[in-house]
Protein backbone atom coordinates (compact mmCIF):
# COMPACT_ATOMS: atom_id res chain seq x y z
CA UNK A 1 0.00 0.00 0.00
CA UNK A 2 1.43 3.72 -0.55
CA UNK A 3 2.55 5.85 2.84
CA UNK A 4 0.02 6.11 5.96
CA UNK A 5 0.52 9.97 5.62
CA UNK A 6 -0.31 11.80 2.80
CA UNK A 7 1.63 12.91 -0.46
CA UNK A 8 2.11 16.11 -1.90
CA UNK A 9 0.93 14.44 -4.84
CA UNK A 10 -1.91 12.31 -6.12
CA UNK A 11 0.70 9.89 -7.73
CA UNK A 12 3.18 8.23 -4.97
CA UNK A 13 5.75 8.20 -7.52
CA UNK A 14 7.03 10.89 -9.80
CA UNK A 15 10.01 11.52 -11.89
CA UNK A 16 12.46 13.19 -9.64
CA UNK A 17 13.14 12.68 -5.98
CA UNK A 18 12.89 16.22 -5.68
CA UNK A 19 9.12 16.13 -6.76
CA UNK A 20 8.20 14.08 -3.86
CA UNK A 21 7.08 15.37 -0.67
CA UNK A 22 5.55 13.50 1.96
CA UNK A 23 3.73 15.31 4.91
CA UNK A 24 4.64 12.95 7.94
CA UNK A 25 2.15 14.14 10.46
CA UNK A 26 -0.86 14.14 8.79
CA UNK A 27 -2.94 10.38 8.03
CA UNK A 28 -6.29 12.27 7.95
CA UNK A 29 -6.87 12.09 4.33
CA UNK A 30 -6.67 7.81 4.36
CA UNK A 31 -7.51 7.46 7.90
CA UNK A 32 -11.40 7.96 7.45
CA UNK A 33 -11.55 4.45 5.34
CA UNK A 34 -10.46 2.72 8.43
CA UNK A 35 -13.03 3.92 10.65
CA UNK A 36 -16.30 1.04 11.87
CA UNK A 37 -13.93 -2.06 10.18
CA UNK A 38 -13.50 -5.65 11.76
CA UNK A 39 -10.32 -5.77 10.22
CA UNK A 40 -7.29 -3.71 9.76
CA UNK A 41 -3.85 -4.98 8.00
CA UNK A 42 -1.63 -2.46 7.46
CA UNK A 43 1.81 -2.22 5.34
CA UNK A 44 3.80 0.51 3.88
CA UNK A 45 7.20 -0.14 2.44
CA UNK A 46 7.82 -0.39 -0.97
CA UNK A 47 6.38 2.68 -1.71
CA UNK A 48 9.02 4.27 0.33
CA UNK A 49 12.05 2.87 -1.42
CA UNK A 50 13.09 5.42 -4.40
CA UNK A 51 16.17 6.82 -3.24
CA UNK A 52 18.01 7.55 -0.30
CA UNK A 53 16.19 10.85 1.21
CA UNK A 54 12.95 11.82 1.03
CA UNK A 55 11.06 15.82 1.62
CA UNK A 56 9.51 15.99 4.24
CA UNK A 57 6.97 17.97 5.34
CA UNK A 58 5.29 18.15 8.57
CA UNK A 59 3.98 21.28 11.69
CA UNK A 60 5.08 24.68 10.88
CA UNK A 61 6.36 23.44 6.98
CA UNK A 62 2.71 23.19 6.29
CA UNK A 63 1.81 26.22 4.42
CA UNK A 64 4.65 25.92 1.64
CA UNK A 65 7.29 23.83 -0.74
CA UNK A 66 9.52 25.82 1.05
CA UNK A 67 9.23 24.55 4.09
CA UNK A 68 10.06 21.06 3.96
CA UNK A 69 13.25 19.14 4.69
CA UNK A 70 14.92 16.07 3.06
CA UNK A 71 15.60 13.02 5.40
CA UNK A 72 16.83 9.83 5.26
CA UNK A 73 14.51 7.87 4.50
CA UNK A 74 13.88 5.92 7.53
CA UNK A 75 13.71 8.57 9.65
CA UNK A 76 10.97 10.09 7.40
CA UNK A 77 9.23 6.01 7.93
CA UNK A 78 9.72 6.38 11.40
CA UNK A 79 7.96 9.79 11.74
CA UNK A 80 4.93 8.68 9.39
CA UNK A 81 4.45 5.26 12.05
CA UNK A 82 4.74 7.56 15.13
CA UNK A 83 1.82 9.43 13.31
CA UNK A 84 -0.23 6.43 12.19
CA UNK A 85 0.33 4.71 15.94
CA UNK A 86 -0.95 7.72 17.51
CA UNK A 87 -4.02 8.00 15.35
CA UNK A 88 -4.80 4.29 16.55
CA UNK A 89 -3.78 4.72 19.93
CA UNK A 90 -6.53 7.68 19.73
CA UNK A 91 -9.51 6.39 17.37
CA UNK A 92 -9.75 2.89 17.29
CA UNK A 93 -11.11 0.13 20.20
CA UNK A 94 -9.14 -3.03 19.65
CA UNK A 95 -11.90 -4.66 20.90
CA UNK A 96 -13.83 -3.59 18.38
CA UNK A 97 -11.11 -4.23 15.20
CA UNK A 98 -8.85 -6.57 14.86
CA UNK A 99 -5.70 -4.64 13.74
CA UNK A 100 -2.64 -5.98 11.77
CA UNK A 101 0.82 -4.58 10.52
CA UNK A 102 2.61 -6.87 7.52
CA UNK A 103 5.96 -6.49 7.85
CA UNK A 104 7.97 -5.63 4.73
CA UNK A 105 7.77 -7.70 1.39
CA UNK A 106 11.15 -8.23 0.12
CA UNK A 107 12.44 -7.10 -3.18
CA UNK A 108 15.20 -9.58 -5.32
CA UNK A 109 17.09 -6.56 -7.52
CA UNK A 110 20.33 -7.56 -6.98
CA UNK A 111 21.67 -11.14 -8.38
CA UNK A 112 25.03 -10.46 -6.20
CA UNK A 113 23.05 -11.11 -2.82
CA UNK A 114 22.75 -14.96 -3.52
CA UNK A 115 26.27 -15.38 -4.89
CA UNK A 116 25.00 -15.30 -8.82
CA UNK A 117 27.39 -13.03 -10.14
CA UNK A 118 26.12 -13.47 -14.15
CA UNK A 119 22.53 -13.28 -13.21
CA UNK A 120 19.54 -10.78 -13.82
CA UNK A 121 17.68 -9.56 -10.85
CA UNK A 122 15.55 -13.07 -10.12
CA UNK A 123 15.60 -13.44 -13.96
CA UNK A 124 15.32 -17.68 -14.61
CA UNK A 125 15.54 -17.96 -10.75
CA UNK A 126 13.81 -21.88 -10.48
CA UNK A 127 14.53 -22.41 -6.58
CA UNK A 128 14.47 -20.47 -3.09
CA UNK A 129 17.76 -19.36 -2.03
CA UNK A 130 18.80 -22.22 0.90
CA UNK A 131 21.36 -20.36 3.11
CA UNK A 132 19.88 -19.83 6.75
CA UNK A 133 18.63 -16.41 7.75
CA UNK A 134 19.56 -15.45 4.22
CA UNK A 135 18.72 -11.47 3.93
CA UNK A 136 18.91 -9.21 0.72
CA UNK A 137 19.92 -5.80 -0.05
CA UNK A 138 16.09 -5.25 -0.96
CA UNK A 139 14.73 -5.08 2.79
CA UNK A 140 15.84 -2.45 5.04
CA UNK A 141 16.46 -3.42 8.67
CA UNK A 142 16.37 -0.03 9.91
CA UNK A 143 13.12 0.32 8.34
CA UNK A 144 12.49 -2.93 10.04
CA UNK A 145 13.42 -1.56 13.58
CA UNK A 146 11.57 0.85 13.03
CA UNK A 147 8.14 -0.57 13.14
CA UNK A 148 8.92 -3.35 16.27
CA UNK A 149 9.97 -0.03 18.01
CA UNK A 150 6.53 1.86 17.42
CA UNK A 151 4.43 -0.91 17.79
CA UNK A 152 6.04 -2.02 21.05
CA UNK A 153 5.08 1.27 22.44
CA UNK A 154 1.33 1.76 21.55
CA UNK A 155 -1.51 1.20 23.87
CA UNK A 156 -3.92 -0.56 21.27
CA UNK A 157 -3.05 -3.88 20.77
CA UNK A 158 -1.38 -4.34 17.05
CA UNK A 159 -0.85 -7.85 15.80
CA UNK A 160 2.48 -7.72 13.98
CA UNK A 161 2.66 -9.81 10.82
CA UNK A 162 6.21 -10.91 10.20
CA UNK A 163 6.37 -12.40 6.53
CA UNK A 164 9.66 -10.43 5.84
CA UNK A 165 12.29 -13.48 6.18
CA UNK A 166 10.00 -16.71 4.63
CA UNK A 167 9.92 -14.30 1.93
CA UNK A 168 13.40 -13.39 1.33
CA UNK A 169 14.39 -16.89 0.72
CA UNK A 170 11.70 -16.69 -2.88
CA UNK A 171 13.49 -15.21 -5.31
CA UNK A 172 12.29 -17.45 -7.49
CA UNK A 173 8.30 -16.67 -6.84
CA UNK A 174 8.44 -12.89 -8.21
CA UNK A 175 6.33 -12.64 -11.43
CA UNK A 176 9.32 -12.41 -13.70
CA UNK A 177 9.37 -11.64 -17.26
CA UNK A 178 5.39 -12.86 -16.89
CA UNK A 179 3.65 -9.88 -15.40
CA UNK A 180 2.23 -6.55 -16.77
CA UNK A 181 3.53 -3.87 -17.32
CA UNK A 182 1.17 -0.21 -17.17
CA UNK A 183 -1.78 -3.42 -17.47
CA UNK A 184 -0.42 -5.09 -20.58
CA UNK A 185 1.58 -8.33 -20.99
CA UNK A 186 5.24 -7.96 -21.95
CA UNK A 187 5.36 -8.28 -25.52
CA UNK A 188 8.22 -11.10 -26.93
CA UNK A 189 10.61 -8.32 -27.45
CA UNK A 190 10.20 -7.14 -23.89
CA UNK A 191 10.62 -10.69 -22.49
CA UNK A 192 14.03 -10.88 -24.75
CA UNK A 193 14.93 -7.86 -22.14
CA UNK A 194 14.87 -8.84 -18.75
CA UNK A 195 17.66 -6.50 -17.65
CA UNK A 196 15.19 -3.48 -18.21
CA UNK A 197 11.90 -5.55 -17.78
CA UNK A 198 11.89 -7.99 -15.59
CA UNK A 199 10.23 -7.61 -12.14
CA UNK A 200 11.43 -8.53 -9.26
CA UNK A 201 9.15 -6.95 -6.68
CA UNK A 202 5.65 -8.22 -7.55
CA UNK A 203 4.89 -11.83 -6.72
CA UNK A 204 3.27 -14.65 -8.93
CA UNK A 205 -0.32 -15.93 -7.28
CA UNK A 206 -0.76 -18.63 -6.24
CA UNK A 207 2.50 -18.30 -4.04
CA UNK A 208 4.11 -16.50 -1.49
CA UNK A 209 1.15 -13.81 -1.07
CA UNK A 210 -1.04 -17.28 -0.03
CA UNK A 211 1.37 -17.63 2.67
CA UNK A 212 0.94 -14.31 4.49
CA UNK A 213 -2.94 -14.72 4.19
CA UNK A 214 -2.31 -18.31 5.59
CA UNK A 215 -0.94 -16.52 8.51
CA UNK A 216 -3.50 -13.90 8.82
CA UNK A 217 -6.12 -16.89 9.33
CA UNK A 218 -4.12 -18.01 11.86
CA UNK A 219 -4.79 -15.24 14.00
CA UNK A 220 -7.97 -14.88 13.10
Amino acid sequence: MPPLSSTGHHSWWSLTLNQKIVKVDSITQRAQNWLGVDILVFNTYIWWMNGLKINTLWGEFEKGEEGYQELDIPVSYRLALKTWANWIDSTLDSTKTRIFFSTMSPTHQWNKDWGSINGIKCFNKTRPVMKRGHWGFGSNKEMMKAVTSVINRMKVHVTVLNITQLSEYRIDAHSSIYGELHGKLLTDEQKNDPLHFVDCIHWCLPGVPDIWNQLLLAYL
